[in-house]
């Protein structure tokens, strides 16, 4: 799997290092392609997420009215994106994070693929 952000440059680079890694890989290894997430929230996902946090703030406002604030629960949708990328995320040098355990399993069910975090 390779990740990078939407630039030319980015592009090319990325394209560059597949055709490399699949000279070097012996059984033609194929490789899963995705636009990063950060660079793509920036660019379309602002308004969607903004739209989708009001929206479940307001379905949910029985419920969380109900939730301790000490527990600063929150409907917010680059607040969930944010949790689960410090959860599964090997990168981001959180402590209570699983990047390890996700490793695992991605490696468990996914055998042959490489997982490049660029």
């Amino acid at each position: 799997m390779s990740t990078t952000d939407t630039c030319n440059t980015a592009q090319k680079f990325q394209q560059l290092f597949i055709d490399e890694v699949a000279k070097a890989h012996p059984l033609g290894l194929g490789t899963i392609i995705e636009a990063c997430w950060n660079h793509l929230w920036c660019i379309w996902m602002d308004g969607g997420a903004k739209a989708t946090s009001k929206h479940m703030s307001t379905f949910l406002k029985d419920n969380l009215d109900d939730i301790n604030d000490s527990l600063r629960v929150s409907t917010t949708y680059d607040g969930t994106l944010r949790a689960m990328d410090k959860l599964f995320g090997e990168t981001s040098n959180y402590a209570k994070g699983d990047g390890g355990v996700f490793q695992y399993g991605f490696n468990k069910h996914h055998p042959g693929l490489l997982l490049f975090k660029t």
